[in-house]
């Protein structure tokens, strides 16, 4: 990895940096650390952050608005498999009958009752 020079230009703002000015590198490109904004809340990014189709997202963020499980409420992460039952998202081992909560696998029958999967 090469050590930005002064005279690099900002990734975003296309504008030089002071000499002893922070700046954060991400995907080869060298930012002022105000200028990597999270798409949604606009606070700088550092630590962790995702992308997204608006540009990048902080982890609060990121959080905020990921895919959540309608049975334990937890964020599904991108790349993992899913079940989707009348548009709400499940992990796989939470789509379970809501009155027994044995595993209902894929091609079972079952029934539903007030909205929620039943054996």
């Amino acid at each position: 990895m090469t050590t930005p020079h002064f005279c690099d230009r900002c990734g975003a703002c296309g504008k030089s940096f002071g000499r002893t000015e922070a700046r954060t590198m991400f995907n080869n490109k060298t930012y002022h650390q105000n200028c990597l904004k999270c798409a949604k809340c606009r606070s700088p990014l550092s630590g962790n952050f995702y992308p997204t189709l608006e540009g990048f997202t902080c982890e609060q963020c990121h959080k905020r608005i990921s895919t959540r499980c309608k049975r334990c409420g937890n964020g599904i992460e991108s790349g993992i498999r899913y079940k989707l039952y009348k548009g709400q998202e499940y992990h796989p081992e939470c789509f379970c009958c809501w009155s027994c909560n044995s595993l209902i696998n894929e091609g079972e029958q079952f029934f539903e009752l007030r909205g929620y999967p039943q054996w």
